[in-house]
């Protein structure tokens, strides 16, 4: 098990040190100084090797940090700050109950989670599977208690949280990351189902577990969750079932099937006209009904020429994979609405009472339209079927342009849809609370719809013509794309806990939607010949 260990260390370290190498190289003034022969230069690695073993560890830490600090602390701070420190820490565990225990739970498999690491310790270096896999969830679940621990003592105890009940809550929390690690195993065991790749699933209980850890937050509502999760019936259960789970993990003699099952999709090694196929049968997927559909030789397609004619041909002969993700949110935002408004018509007196208010809506509209509207999924499907090929012709890569305007307009008509069912369902559910229909503070919630639909469309296929974060291997491998789709992401949650008044808000993403469109069509523009390129 120790040489297994050491070797698993070594790939590890080896693939970061020649990560670093190959991005110095990137760099214009480094790039003369980083030769190729850095990456033979063993004594040199090594060196490196060891200050991105200190970093590994010193960015655990501030990861956990991070998370702990600004996803849990600082919200109840920022909303709760005034309550005793007693009711802080209840929310405190209520919020860490739901994040990192149940949409983790979901979100999150080692023994599933598709790793180039993965592929090469097995695939490559033929190192048994079960000697694998026991190895990486000894060291997961091993160093996910002690780097979390330290950091839970930190925020816990300025929330007067005893340090027994902060090593029960990283300990429960390890117990039950372990419990759902067999659990997503035996799942995938009699279904064939790899539940962490099943995206609208994660989504949707990444979405329900944050709108469950935060709203009683925000209502000022303290849930039983502290009373329930360090009561000692609940310790022995999650107890008893982590420890079940850890001995038959360590028991199982079937790991082959299972990493197999990971690194087939994700393998950077394999064929890519396979994956494409592949890839073809999944999310981005076409139907035999779209290339024998009338529209794909017929009207839409006639009086068009160049790429205007290209991108019609593309969008009718894979309608599904185009018109899919654009039906379903519209289904999505029309149910959600008239549940809304069903329940603002049963419970109208009590909604008056709370005197629900447009200030109220708009910090959660960032988050909620981040996921609601089009545009990244169809970049995918655009990549996978029209631009892995098209982007080896010169004239196709210099017109990058042309056929970023004519997919924005695509883009912005679906999301404009969406976005205008979402403010008639919203404003029809102020109006029922008391909310004046033509008043100053529903003009600010269609004016931010708006600007955030215009934000938004925009920012997808800016990202995808100036970074091309897709590979031919059909991965993403592009730190600054992760870094700004991340960031955008947790801006849409700071918003919430900040509440920013209406007009000033309104004004803010009005202003910041103009100046990035008009931003992104001069960048396409200058340099999307460079950027938008095969890789």
């Amino acid at each position: 098990m120790l040489n297994t260990f050491k070797t698993l260390q070594t790939i590890k370290s080896s693939t970061v040190t020649n990560l670093i190498i190959y991005y110095l190289q990137k760099l214009p003034l480094v790039k003369r100084v980083i030769k190729d022969e850095l990456y033979a230069n063993l004594s040199g690695k090594q060196a490196i090797a060891i200050i991105v073993f200190i970093i590994r560890i010193i960015a655990s830490l501030l990861l956990r940090m991070l998370y702990v600090g600004l996803l849990i602390y600082f919200p109840i701070q920022w909303l709760s700050g005034d309550l005793p420190k007693e009711i802080q820490w209840q929310q405190f565990v209520h919020i860490f109950f739901m994040i990192s225990f149940l949409v983790a739970g979901v979100s999150s498999a080692t023994i599933l989670e598709p790793k180039r690491e993965k592929y090469v310790a097995i695939k490559l270096f033929r190192i048994s599977p079960d000697a694998y896999m026991r190895n990486a969830l000894v060291l997961r679940y091993l160093s996910f208690f002690i780097y979390l621990l330290p950091v839970m003592f930190l925020f816990g105890r300025l929330l007067q949280g005893s340090y027994l009940q902060i090593i029960l809550l990283c300990l429960l929390a390890t117990l039950w990351r372990i419990a759902t690690e067999y659990m997503h195993l035996k799942l995938f065991e009699r279904t064939k189902c790899i539940l962490i790749k099943q995206v609208g699933i994660v989504w949707l209980v990444i979405g329900l577990g944050y709108l469950g850890a935060f709203l009683p937050l925000y209502l000022s509502y303290t849930p039983p969750t502290y009373k329930l999760l360090l009561h000692p019936l609940a310790f022995i259960l999650i107890g008893a079932v982590g420890g079940a789970a850890a001995l038959s993990l360590n028991r199982y003699r079937n790991y082959r099937a299972i990493t197999d099952a990971a690194t087939k999709r994700d393998d950077p090694y394999l064929n890519v006209g396979q994956m494409v196929s592949d890839a073809q049968k999944t999310s981005v997927g076409t139907k035999d009904s779209d290339y024998t559909r009338q529209s794909a030789d017929g009207r839409n397609v006639n009086g068009k020429e160049g790429f205007s004619y290209l991108n019609a041909l593309f969008f009718a002969r894979h309608h599904s994979i185009v018109t899919a993700p654009y039906y379903k949110r519209l289904a999505i935002t029309g149910i959600a609405g008239l549940i809304l408004l069903a329940g603002s018509l049963l419970f109208q007196q009590q909604l008056a009472n709370i005197q629900i208010q447009v200030k109220h809506i708009l910090p959660f509209l960032l988050m909620t339209m981040y996921f609601l509207l089009v545009g990244d999924k169809l970049c995918k499907a655009i990549f996978y079927h029209c631009d892995i090929s098209m982007l080896r012709y010169s004239f196709y890569r210099r017109a990058a342009y042309e056929h970023f305007y004519i997919r924005f307009i695509k883009v912005i008509k679906q999301n404009t849809v969406i976005s205008t069912l979402l403010a008639v369902a919203l404003t029809s559910i102020l109006t029922l609370t008391g909310t004046e229909l033509w008043s100053k503070d529903i003009a600010y919630l269609w004016i931010c719809i708006y600007a955030l639909t215009l934000f938004y469309s925009i920012h997808h296929l800016f990202m995808y013509y100036i970074f091309q974060p897709y590979t031919t291997e059909l991965n993403i491998k592009n730190p600054l794309y992760h870094f700004i789709s991340s960031f955008v992401s947790a801006l849409s949650t700071i918003v919430i806990f900040i509440r920013p008044e209406p007009k000033p808000f309104v004004i803010f993403m009005t202003l910041l939607a103009i100046i990035y469109a008009i931003n992104a069509f001069i960048l396409v523009r200058k340099r999307g010949h460079l950027t938008f390129k095969l890789k």
